[in-house]
């Protein structure tokens, strides 16, 4: 049993809360479950690694309702990884969001949805991701796009 003191909520036990939480999550109302998504998310930079991976899976079941305020999380510098990570999981329905922060004035904004899109692999996304590559503007961006752009390919042959 993991116990955690946050400052934000406090845990007696993980385990136990991700188990609550799995079991109640079919019978909460829509505003609810959109209600519990923001909540976990602001979770994700806590320093308990193993909080963060529980959370992340959670958000993973809940996709719909998680992706949007995941979406919103890569703007968060403390919590862009395991948002980014969360993304990848839930994969297509992440797709069209993610694609519209490639507009993102923040790179690092930018750069995490590179590198969701590529875990994700879905060639929706290739149109811009080759566009960007046309006008980057570092080798080290350049070098995220090809990869994300490989990736990408490389899922489409092996479906």
């Amino acid at each position: 049993m993991r116990k955690r003191n946050n400052k934000k909520f406090k845990f007696e036990d993980v385990d136990e809360f991700v188990k609550r939480v799995r079991n109640t999550w079919p019978s909460l109302s829509e505003s609810e479950r959109r209600s519990l998504a923001k909540f976990l998310v602001e979770l994700l930079d806590d320093d308990d690694p193993h909080l963060v991976k529980s959370i992340t899976k959670l958000l993973v079941m809940m996709d719909d309702y998680a992706v949007p305020i995941l979406v919103d999380a890569l703007k968060d510098d403390s919590k862009r990884l395991a948002a980014a990570v969360a993304l990848s999981k839930i994969g297509g329905k992440a797709v069209d969001s993610l694609i519209n922060l490639l507009d993102h004035p923040d790179e690092y904004v930018q750069w995490a949805a590179v590198w969701t899109l590529g875990e994700i692999g879905d060639a929706r996304a290739l149109d811009k991701l080759y566009q960007l590559l046309e006008n980057a503007d570092t080798i080290f961006f350049a070098l995220a796009l090809e990869e994300a752009i490989a990736k990408i390919k490389d899922r489409q042959l092996h479906r």
